[in-house]
């Protein structure tokens, strides 16, 4: 059987082997079948402008955080995907790529400090407006109305990341909802083969305990 490393023909197949083979394309000039890790900060260009299939500098572009990136949008499920390097520089980028002057954010108290210190020092100069609201208020809760598909991690009482405006009526109309989740978060189907890996782990090591105690009966 013949794996092909295009995204697009792995997103039929399990996620075990999206994780494996997504984002490996083979080495061209070596026939590597795994992305080595770049360690260069710098790419030669051709000239002006001739970057070698995009690639300048390492803190912008890198292969094999392309790679990873591929990888993890098959795993995930989803056509692309950004990795940073910290939680910050993603919170940072997706601000920047929403925002624009004029525009306003409401904030839960319990926000993380670094994420405040952000919008204040760096987005309200900006001319973006900040309102911090105690989500432990609920006479100043604001109705929120969504028309849409939610994201499959959204449960009741768990926290969103809403995007959307103020109507007339007083009425959060949310023309973007993401669920949060922790570090601690896996996709799904992720969760269900580390479970079955654990629970064949455990059956193999019972296994071997039984098969160990059997022979020191017989001696």
């Amino acid at each position: 059987m013949t794996i092909s490393t295009n995204t697009e023909a792995l997103n039929a197949t399990a996620l075990a082997t999206r994780a494996i083979h997504a984002g490996q394309e083979p080495d061209p000039t070596t026939g590597a079948v795994v992305t080595p890790i770049y360690m260069t900060s710098t790419f030669k260009q051709d000239g002006v402008g001739g970057l070698r299939h995009g690639y300048d500098y390492s803190r912008s572009i890198n292969p094999t955080r392309n790679s990873f990136d591929e990888q993890l949008a098959a795993v995930e499920g989803a056509k692309y995907a950004l990795s940073f390097s910290s939680g910050l520089a993603a919170i940072d980028v997706l601000l920047r790529s929403t925002l624009k002057p004029g525009d306003n954010i409401l904030l839960g108290n319990d926000v993380y400090g670094g994420t405040y210190r952000l919008l204040s020092k760096v987005f309200v100069p900006w001319g973006i407006g900040l309102d911090v609201v105690d989500i432990t208020d609920t006479a100043a809760v604001i109705p929120t109305e969504y028309k849409g598909i939610l994201p499959d991690l959204f449960k009741e009482g768990k926290g969103v990341v809403a995007q959307g405006k103020l109507d007339e009526r007083g009425v959060f109309v949310a023309s973007e909802v993401l669920a949060k989740h922790d570090e601690n978060y896996m996709p799904p189907e992720a969760q269900e083969a580390v479970d079955k890996a654990h629970a064949a782990m455990k059956t193999f090591d019972e296994k071997g305990s039984k098969e160990a105690a059997a022979q020191a009966a017989k001696k």
